[in-house]
């Protein structure tokens, strides 16, 4: 797992091999090239159901089903992280056409499979974060969050494939045509303001309410603490910000200068990355890096706040004390 996530994320090929790590019915075909094809990890391996028969397990549930679902989960993950080192593997390669476009539609299929099952069983859980258990809270968001910055990753390696034609042509112009890697990076965008809102504390009588109830005082505050690879973190609430902050800049600069106020969507992708700059605010407790780089997204959020009036929008971030840290 760590290689895996490692190597994709700083882009350099994974120090574990597949064909060193292959399963055992693995590698039945007599020429090298269709064993090291073969040597690649599948979905089938990591997801031993049928989506399309099993029923989508939905908070509430019994906490036996939220645990397996969870633990589970954590192999699919790792999964997208390892097709998205395939894929800069290949570019890095100068492999084209076919090649590349078999990397890319088995990471879509794991992409969609996650999204009817884990994913559509992850956002039950946010909707409902209250009534969570103690430990599934603490435990999700360590496998959600990382997910989300490996689709991130994907939508970004997708787009450098399909505007150069480095996979099939008629393929990328599909792709292209439907806005497939915008509608990836949206979506994860979306949903990391969603876990940046419950994952970080709330307050009571300017008090931080415990998240997490009888774990240590340095965690206890937000469930995101938990996660000891906090560069995960970081990196994923950081592109959901500049996501966020850039459709605003778009919408304001397309649509709605020439009336003087913003539309709905244009506030909500201020608040959406609002909840990220205060999850990335956050998570300096642990990481020096989290709190400069919240500083400096805050400061985008507040050149945007500046073209609209106060009683339109205000970024609960810029108010004073919004945050215990």
């Amino acid at each position: 797992m760590f290689d895996t996530v490692s190597s994709s994320t700083n882009e350099r090929p994974v120090s574990l091999a597949d064909e060193h790590c292959r399963q055992d019915a693995a590698c039945t075909l007599s020429s090298m090239t269709d064993r090291l094809a073969n040597y690649r990890w599948s979905l089938e391996i990591f997801a031993r159901d049928n989506p399309a028969a099993t029923p989508t397990v939905s908070w509430p549930c019994s906490y036996d089903s939220a645990v397996k679902d969870v633990t589970k989960s954590a192999g699919v993950k790792v999964l997208l992280f390892r097709y998205v080192s395939y894929l800069q593997n290949s570019l890095r390669n100068k492999e084209r056409g076919h090649v590349t476009e078999e990397i890319i539609q088995n990471a879509m299929r794991i992409y969609k499979y996650w999204n009817i099952t884990h994913g559509a069983f992850f956002r039950t859980l946010i909707r409902n974060y209250e009534s969570v258990p103690v430990r599934i809270k603490s435990w999700f968001p360590c496998i959600h969050i990382p997910w989300h910055l490996g689709a991130l990753m994907l939508a970004d390696l997708i787009d450098l494939v399909d505007h150069n034609m480095l996979g099939v042509e008629e393929t990328s112009q599909n792709r292209l045509g439907v806005g497939l890697a915008a509608k990836i990076r949206k979506s994860s965008a979306v949903e990391l303001s969603d876990l940046a809102k419950v994952t970080t504390p709330h307050e009571i009588d300017n008090i931080p309410k415990e998240q997490l109830p009888g774990y240590h005082f340095a965690v206890n505050k937000g469930s995101i603490l938990t996660e000891p690879w906090t560069m995960l973190l970081i990196r994923a609430f950081t592109k959901a910000a500049v996501f966020h902050l850039s459709a605003a800049e778009e919408l304001r600069r397309q649509e709605w200068t020439p009336l003087g106020q913003g539309s709905e969507e244009y506030k909500e992708s201020l608040t959406r990355c609002d909840a990220c700059i205060k999850a990335l605010y956050f998570l300096g407790r642990k990481s020096e890096m989290a709190r400069s780089l919240s500083k400096v997204l805050a400061e985008g959020l507040q050149s945007q706040e500046e073209h609209i009036s106060e009683q339109a929008f205000r970024p609960a971030f810029l108010s004073p004390n919004s945050i215990e840290c």
